[in-house]
């Protein structure tokens, strides 16, 4: 858990706590991920000393392959809860968000790894020099096991993987169905492994005047959820991303991987 205080006096100035600072704002290390593994980690926000200020929190701007998600709202007096997922202790939140005295707000940032490298983004606050600073390093995928919440197809070339978030911020990764399933195809659930809720299908187009490996997918949801897709042999990744309400849309993509044979 990260916390910073605006201050109140020169809004919107931030002023740092909890770890020591430096040029660029507050280090925040994901450490090495693999291509296509999804990692979150949460954020507090507040107006002045001891939280004793309001303000209006107008952005939180990254750039990938780091996104804010989960935008809620919690107070003070719950601080040590916020990002534990605890019921009852936060409202869903959209920008801009008036914070009033003893509240915070509460973020979700998910690191979507799809490309390899070393990354540093910064992170502003209301559109002001950077807060936080985001780094990690993404390393290859070293071919594809089958695991809980690894979906492994097409003669395991494809390592196929889901978060989902709820509107208060509990998050998970989705396990696999065990019990269904071929190599072209694959089931994920959320809550209960006998409600469904992801079939996703990579389908070998090779053949086809412009050769590719499609990606298929239907969810029968509302809840948030995003979904990483790794073609294992030519280190390439894809992430679909379903926000928070809406049912949930198919997915046709027929132009995911140019990558055959």
């Amino acid at each position: 858990m990260i916390r910073t205080r605006l201050t109140a006096a020169t809004l919107p100035v931030l002023a740092m706590i909890a770890v020591t600072a430096y040029a660029g704002g507050q280090p925040v290390n994901y450490g090495p991920v693999e291509l296509g593994q999804i990692e979150t980690a949460c954020f507090l926000v507040c107006f002045g000393t001891n939280c004793s200020s309001s303000g209006t929190i107008s952005s939180l701007n990254v750039s990938p392959p780091f996104f804010v998600r989960g935008i809620r709202v919690g107070d003070q007096a719950d601080e040590a809860n916020l990002c534990n997922n605890t019921p009852g202790l936060t409202t869903p939140a959209t920008l801009p968000r008036a914070i009033d005295d003893g509240e915070f707000l509460v973020f979700d940032v998910d690191l979507v790894p799809t490309t390899l490298g070393t990354f540093d983004r910064p992170l502003s606050i209301n559109n002001n020099p950077p807060s936080f600073d985001l780094m990690t390093s993404v390393n290859s995928v070293s071919g594809c096991a089958p695991g809980p919440t690894a979906n492994c197809l097409s003669d395991d070339r494809f390592k196929v993987r889901t978060k989902w978030r709820t509107t208060f911020g509990t998050r998970g990764a989705a396990p696999v169905v065990q019990t269904a399933g071929t190599d072209d195809s694959g089931l994920f659930y959320f809550f209960n492994q006998d409600n469904w809720e992801v079939l996703l299908k990579v389908l070998n187009a090779c053949n086809t005047p412009a050769p590719r490996f499609w990606v298929f997918a239907a969810a029968t949801t509302n809840v948030e959820y995003t979904i990483t897709v790794v073609d294992t042999e030519e280190q390439v990744a894809k992430s679909y991303f379903k926000p928070q309400g809406p049912p949930a849309p198919a997915i046709t993509d027929t132009n995911a991987f140019a990558t055959c044979p």
